[in-house]
């Protein structure tokens, strides 16, 4: 029964941590930047994202960010952009949405659509997928 016992407690331990979800820094929002990793900021009045082409190698996950961490974010690509289905990471981050880039053999020029869903302001900024 003892044994019985600790296998619960380490099975509902296991269990609690794969169902908790760590909500991720918005990298936007902070002067460290992002480093290497493909980041889109997109500014909260959705008049501007940075960079204007994103560079994203494949099998690598892009992130898409408005600064400030409020707004409602949709992402829209064309059906021929090498990309894996998006990932809107729920309502509690809907100002952070993330996408993988599909494997390609040589690089791969698209536009993309960002929208507030809020104001329904939209911007069209370029992504390239690099092998």
């Amino acid at each position: 029964m003892k044994y019985a016992a600790i296998v619960l407690v380490i099975i509902g331990a296991a269990v609690g941590c794969a169902t908790m979800r760590s909500k991720e820094a918005n990298p936007c929002d902070s002067a460290a930047g992002h480093g290497s990793h493909a980041v889109v900021c997109i500014d909260a009045s959705f008049t501007k994202v940075d960079p204007e082409v994103v560079h994203v190698r494949s099998n690598e996950w892009l992130n898409l960010y408005i600064t400030g961490s409020s707004g409602d974010l949709d992402v829209q690509f064309t059906a021929d952009t090498p990309l894996h289905h998006a990932h809107h990471l729920g309502a509690q981050d809907s100002h952070h949405y993330k996408i993988q880039a599909k494997e390609v053999k040589e690089s791969v020029h698209r536009k993309y659509r960002v929208i507030d869903r809020s104001s329904g302001r939209e911007i069209d900024p370029e992504v390239m997928i690099d092998p």
